[in-house]
């Protein structure tokens, strides 16, 4: 099963340079978008397991808009690209949590890097996630089981049974102090 990525890129020659990368690399690309409601119109008709992001992007939606929607809908990992050094777009970026920032130009093995490091680390996360949801879900049936054990217990019986372990404690106390 090859890995499906969507490049989204409003610069025509660089769209089809990554995706000539891309694929040499083993990777299926399912589309390009050069404009960010393109790339989630594209996202809604196709399964995607990455998305190469172009920050500065022509249309309403620059790169860093268009993945707060991605994220907002489903949870496929987003690797920036750009030519920006920009400290207020890297802040605005990091906020997206993407799974990468790569600087243009594009090298082919730095690209091939990020794209297994992203992929390696959505791939934790889910489990991360899985296990947390397991978690809440022994935590939700031992509480259920605890107050229905709760629920049945005599507690006049407990109290009473408290009460002599209690006195105990205290004979136990006078005896060996």
């Amino acid at each position: 099963m090859s890995l499906k990525v969507l490049i989204v890129e409003d610069e025509r020659i660089i769209a089809e340079d990554i995706r000539v990368t891309v694929q040499s690399i083993g990777y299926e690309v399912i589309g390009i978008a050069d404009e960010g409601q393109k790339a989630l119109d594209l996202l809604a008709q196709k399964k995607a397991d990455l998305v190469l992001m172009d920050i500065f992007l022509k249309g309403e939606l620059d790169g860093i808009d268009t993945t707060e929607k991605i994220r907002a809908v489903s949870n496929i990992p987003v690797v920036y690209l750009t030519s920006s050094f920009d400290p207020d777009i890297l802040k605005r970026a990091k906020i997206t949590e993407p799974y990468g920032y790569i600087l243009k130009p594009l090298r082919k093995r730095e690209l091939q890097i990020n794209i297994e490091i992203a992929l390696y680390k959505h791939k934790q996360q889910q489990k991360l996630e899985e296990n947390r949801q397991r978690r809440n879900e022994e935590l939700l049936a031992f509480n259920a089981m605890a107050k229905r054990l709760w629920q049945s217990i005599d507690r006049n019986q407990l109290f009473d049974y408290a009460l002599d372990e209690f006195l105990k404690l205290e004979v136990v106390g006078k005896v060996t102090g």
